[in-house]
């Protein structure tokens, strides 16, 4: 109506200043409407974008305080990790001691079985000394004990003729050959 009235303000005021008012009055309103028109999907607008923008803070919030706890889970994991890296460390250097030892003791072992046959011999011997023992000891006290105060000759042929004879006749067993040093000394001493 206003486009097919076709008058500006200057004409109306001088038909009538009520009709001025009365124009500029719908001039604003048109204005108004014209410009609400504008800004009322702009403002729905803010709002939505608004709300969007509270709802993806929310979200983001909700967000960083799963990161932080998943964040903290990780640092928990980390040292377990750590700890097991550790302790694994500990028990590989321990299974190599183990192993070093585990060596050690099997060269000891085979070194140590040719000490066994020698030893198994000795075991034989000292068996068949230890029979012979007695003679031997009964020769060597009569020797300690009364053989002092003479000459070697006479020392050597009461030992080693008439008292040995004597011990062999009684059937004491007796070593063969029989000598004193193998008794009352070693060969270290000896030497």
């Amino acid at each position: 109506l206003l486009k097919n009235l076709n008058t500006t303000f200057e004409e109306m005021e001088v038909v009538s200043r009520a009709g001025l008012g009365m124009l500029k009055f719908v001039e604003a309103v048109m204005s108004y409407c014209d410009v609400a028109k504008e800004v009322r999907p702009k403002r729905e607008k803010v709002a939505r974008l608004e709300r969007n923008y509270f709802l993806s803070k929310r979200e983001l919030e909700k967000i960083q305080a799963e990161l932080a706890k998943i964040q903290d889970e990780l640092k928990a994991l980390g040292r377990k990790y750590e700890e097991a890296i550790a302790e694994k460390q500990q028990l590989q250097e321990e299974a190599e001691i183990m192993q070093r030892r585990l060596n050690a003791a099997d060269k000891l072992i085979s070194g140590l079985g040719s000490e066994n046959e020698r030893w198994t011999k000795d075991l034989e011997e000292f068996k068949i000394r230890k029979v012979k023992l007695l003679g031997d000891c009964l020769l060597c006290a009569a020797f300690l004990s009364y053989e002092g105060a003479f000459n070697w000759e006479f020392r050597n042929e009461m030992v080693y003729q008439v008292w040995q004879e004597d011990i062999l006749s009684r059937e004491i067993p007796l070593s063969q050959p029989f000598r004193l040093e193998s008794l009352l000394t070693n060969e270290v001493e000896v030497s």
